[in-house]
């Protein structure tokens, strides 16, 4: 970029003696407009520059996954008993037609869809409610339930649709599965290939929907302290929303515009100011 403009300011100190000259100004500003990104909106974590040093930053007390109307709930009971275990359980078939590698069917070992009312059915057990409960929570009650059939019961309750959306100004949009019940959103943008170098690093948003609500926060990358939002850690079905940046903007509608433009209009007053000579 130094190169850039060295060679600007000798031309333009040289005098416009031709149109080669001026057409090699024009190409070098187009260049400088093209690639002059300011290298300290890209990095992440700016308050932290000190190399010499170790940061020590609090995170957010991490709060469990509560459950939520269609969620889906593999539950697993056993006990030294298989064949009382057996009538707590189930088996379920999806339709998995048109995903590559796999049949028509898969089988899900106990599969619960959480009803728009907040409820599972179990076998035996009857409904649920799971609106709102964490797994341990959920394993606490069915424990009170499975008291008078089973004993010492182990229970397993695992999440298996928690994913988080990615989209907006990264290298590859992407819909995340999440194996477990934690996530990020530096592991999500990992996912997603990291931000651009267009992206608005000052505003990345977070939504979250519960239940009819939708919250937005806004997450300032070049700081360190996003790292202690309530949405720095994501839960399921979150979207994380990278916006595009001004000089984006600018460049795929003003300069795209503009510089056609202007470039037309100075060659033809170099063309008159050469021929007045």
């Amino acid at each position: 970029m130094n190169d850039i403009l060295r060679k600007s300011k000798s031309i333009t100190e040289g005098g416009f003696t031709s149109n080669t000259g001026l057409l090699s100004l024009l190409i070098f500003l187009a260049m400088l407009n093209t690639s002059c990104i300011n290298s300290k909106k890209l990095a992440y974590f700016q308050d932290l520059s000190d190399t010499s040093k170790i940061y020590n930053i609090g995170l957010y007390p991490s709060q469990p996954i509560r459950f939520a109307s269609n969620d889906q709930l593999q539950i697993i009971i056993s006990s030294q008993s298989p064949e009382a275990s057996q009538f707590f359980n189930l088996m379920t078939s999806v339709s998995t037609a048109g995903v590559a590698g796999v049949g028509a069917e898969r089988s899900f070992q106990n599969l619960y869809i959480i009803d728009a009312n907040g409820f599972i059915t179990l076998p035996v057990l009857g409904d649920i409610q799971c609106i709102g409960l964490s797994g341990d929570e959920l394993k606490n009650e069915m424990k009170i339930r499975l008291k008078d059939y089973l004993v010492d019961p182990i229970i397993t309750v695992r999440l298996t649709n928690f994913r988080v959306t990615v989209m907006g100004e990264v290298a590859k949009p992407v819909v995340v599965p999440v194996e477990g019940e934690r996530i990020n959103v530096l592991q999500a943008l990992g996912a997603a290939g990291d931000m651009s170098i267009y992206s608005n690093r000052f505003n990345v948003k977070v939504m979250r929907t519960t239940n009819d609500t939708m919250q937005v926060a806004h997450l300032d990358f070049n700081k360190s302290t996003f790292i202690q939002s309530p949405f720095f850690q994501l839960k399921q079905n979150d979207v994380v929303y990278v916006e595009p940046s001004k000089t984006k903007g600018l460049r795929s509608e003003g300069f795209a515009f503009w510089l056609p433009l202007v470039l037309s209009t100075i060659t033809a007053l170099s063309l008159l100011l050469l021929r007045t000579r």
